[in-house]
């Protein structure tokens, strides 16, 4: 089923191409949770009604939206440089520097890529039960 016969340099090769993916799919997330928030302001004014002379009262389901957004966007950009800590760690170029992130991250770097999906999809939920209650009867 799989090619056990790579050598090593191509099988950093295939970690560097699959590491591409996650670095684009982290950006795309990262772009959506930012529009999103800028998306859920917007909808308070137009969709909800509220004046743009008078403050935003969200709610707690919109506020609860904004922070998950923030942690997919935080996560996010984190899983982006944990990851090219990793296949800076999997390359075994020497650096002359100290890490101060411990080793057990930098070799597993899905933790906070899974929190960037987490967020992401919190957020959304969220955004669409507070659009559902916040709709104009």
């Amino acid at each position: 089923m799989f090619n056990t016969e790579k050598s090593a340099p191509d099988d950093f090769d295939w970690e560097c191409k699959i590491a591409d993916r996650f670095t684009d799919n982290s950006k795309n997330y990262i772009q959506i949770s930012s529009g999103a928030l800028l998306l859920s302001v917007t909808f308070l004014h137009e969709i909800g009604g509220v004046p743009r002379d008078r403050p935003v009262k969200p709610g707690w389901i919109f506020i609860a939206a904004w922070i998950c957004f923030l942690v997919a966007i935080l996560a996010g950009t984190t899983s982006q440089y944990l990851g090219a800590k990793s296949l800076e760690w999997k390359s075994r170029v020497r650096r002359h520097h100290r890490a101060i992130i411990p080793l057990w991250i930098i070799q597993h770097p899905w933790p906070m890529y899974g929190l960037m999906l987490i967020g992401f999809y919190a957020g959304a939920i969220l955004f669409t039960v507070a659009a559902i209650k916040g709709l104009p009867k």
